[in-house]
This record gives structure tokens, C-alpha cells and sequence, in this order.
């Protein structure tokens, strides 16, 4: 055999091995909830002939899922026994139909006071697997046993469609193809959960610090009405560093949703990717493709994506966000 032919096959192992998914752990995503806040009524604590004395709270919600992963936090209504917050939704990825969604209303007369918990209630997962929607949930709130009011919410639940091959198979684009005037395009749902695998960069270069001190990593961000930080690789030892990570990215409006990949040391950027998730994920005709980062004259960052769509979803769904 020629030695250039065993050199491309030696290139095409490697290259087949740099590819290949990150192993391990890693829950995946099997849909995601999005949680519309309605409105609420709360126990006036106190004798009745003493509650005049009492302030009345200014109460807001936070959101979470299993009691540790935080979603968000409502507005604060000011003053009132019956807060009301509609239109206010929040969406998350759900990793397990034994996942519950936990929804705590708390009261602060002002940054400067503690905050205090109202009360609290939780929903599970499972009661959605038959009916993916629930509206109009009454969840009594609790507080030591006792309880604090009711709290009025819906449920809606989407789960991801695969529309070429399987549901496990992340190497493909997972999102409708259409036809407009003989041409082929993607049309990307408006929302979905995007597989995103980052495996290395090269060339990396910064004038403030040495190509042997650089300890580069990748921060990711989604943008639509706000730039949001949604994962962070550990840090790699050189110009040249090896990553494997992944990471699920849900996008509330894929058709406006950016996708921003800064490569950093520390706080000093050498590079980054800034584009729409439907651009990146048009481009991602060929596994592990080579982006050019934007500020390193040389530097490429190596990338794979992956588009789940939610079924159920045909428009932009997102709705006001707080």
C-alpha cells in the first residue's frame, strides 16, 4: 500500500474518532414545559382584628425543576392578597417524566428586607404524559404544613418529533425540509431543542497572552430578547485544544434565536462565533464542520449540531416573556 493512502486512512480514523458523541452520564432531554403563570390567592395571616397592622405582601413566584435547577423568577406584584401575572410564561427542558416543577411564592418589601417564603407548591411530570395540556391547574400552597393560598397555572408540554431517522440519532438535522419555487431549504420549526457538540479549535491566538499559557474555553450564549448563558466547557492547555463537550439548547424562536460561541481565557476573548441557529444549522451539511472565529486572524473552532423538533409547534409559541 502507498504511504499516502495509509496516511488518509490513518487522517480518516482520527477524524472518525474525534467525532464520535461524548460518552458518559449525560441525561438527555425528552421535551420540554413551558409554565404560564395565572394568578394567585393568598391566606391573610393574623386575627382579623389585627391584620390592618400587617402589611400586605408583595409576592412573585420562582420556578424550579426537582427543587435544584432554577427557571426563573415572575415579576413582583406590590400590595395585594391577590397577585395576578399573566401573561408571564417560562419554558425548560425536562430530562425525566419523574421531574417535578416546583412553584414557590415569596414576599420582599424591598432588596434591603429578607425575603419570605409565602408558600409552596409542586406538580409532577407523569400527569402530563397522558394529556400535554393542562390548563387551569389549582395547586393548594403549603408552608410548614400549613396552607398558605392557592396558586392558578398551565401546563403545556412538547415533545420532540425525530423527522429523519430515529429519535436517538443526534448526526442528523432534525428539522423539516421544504420545497419553495424547485429549491430545497430548511424551514425551522419556531421552537425546538438544539444538539450542539463542540470538539476543538485551532490556531488560537491572543496578543495579551503566550500561545504556552493560554488556557482557552468555550462559553455558549442564546440570544433573542437577551443574551443568556447557557453552558461553559472546562478549559483547555493550549493553542490547540480538545474539548468534547455537548450540551441541549432549547430555542424559543428558532427563526430569531442567535447562537454566540466565545472562546475565552478568563475574561479575554480571542475569538467567537455569532450567528442564527437556522445559518449554523444550514452549514452543518458535514459532521464536525470548521468555523472561522471572528477576532483570530487563524483561528477555527470545529462544531456539530443537531435540531429536535417539538411536536405540536408550528409558530412562534415562545409568547411574552418577563
Amino acid at each position: 500500500m502507498a504511504e499516502s493512502e495509509i496516511e488518509k486512512l490513518v487522517q480518516q480514523s482520527e477524524r472518525q474518532d474525534d467525532l464520535k458523541q461524548p460518552t458518559g452520564g449525560h441525561a438527555r432531554a425528552i421535551g420540554a414545559v413551558r409554565i404560564q403563570l395565572q394568578s394567585a390567592h393568598l391566606k391573610k395571616t393574623g386575627p382579623a382584628w389585627l391584620r390592618w397592622l400587617f402589611p400586605k405582601p408583595n409576592p412573585f413566584v420562582e420556578i424550579s425543576i426537582n427543587d435544584t435547577r432554577i427557571v426563573g423568577c415572575s415579576k413582583q406584584v406590590c400590595n395585594t392578597h391577590d397577585p395576578y401575572w399573566f401573561p408571564q410564561a417560562f419554558h425548560a427542558l425536562i430530562y425525566s417524566s419523574q421531574d417535578s416543577i416546583g412553584l414557590s411564592v415569596f414576599s420582599s418589601r424591598s432588596k434591603h428586607w429578607r425575603t419570605k417564603l409565602l408558600g409552596k407548591a409542586s406538580y409532577d411530570m407523569c400527569k402530563l404524559e397522558r394529556d400535554l395540556v393542562h390548563l387551569g391547574i389549582s395547586e393548594r400552597l403549603w408552608k410548614r404544613g400549613e396552607e398558605g393560598g392557592i396558586l392558578l397555572f398551565d401546563l403545556v408540554l412538547y415533545k420532540p418529533t425525530s423527522l429523519r431517522g430515529t429519535e436517538d440519532d443526534t448526526s442528523k438535522l432534525l428539522f423539516p425540509e421544504t420545497t419553495t419555487n424547485g429549491f430545497h431549504c430548511f424551514a425551522i420549526l419556531a421552537m425546538g431543542v438544539m444538539d450542539l457538540f463542540i470538539y476543538e479549535a485551532k490556531g488560537l491566538s491572543s496578543g495579551d497572552i503566550l500561545a504556552s499559557q493560554l488556557r482557552p474555553g468555550v462559553v455558549v450564549s442564546i440570544e433573542m430578547n437577551g443574551k443568556d448563558i447557557v453552558h461553559s466547557t472546562p478549559k483547555g492547555f493550549s493553542e490547540n485544544p480538545r474539548w468534547h463537550s455537548h450540551c441541549e439548547i432549547l430555542a424559543l424562536q428558532g427563526r430569531r434565536t442567535r447562537l454566540i460561541l466565545e472562546v475565552k481565557d478568563g475574561r479575554t476573548e480571542i475569538g467567537h462565533i455569532n450567528l442564527p441557529i437556522g445559518d449554523i444549522l444550514r452549514g452543518e451539511e458535514q459532521d464536525g464542520r470548521w468555523w472561522p472565529l471572528s477576532g483570530s486572524p487563524q483561528g477555527r473552532l470545529r462544531i456539530k449540531t443537531g435540531w429536535k423538533a417539538l411536536s405540536g409547534v408550528h409558530e412562534d409559541v415562545a409568547g411574552p416573556e418577563i
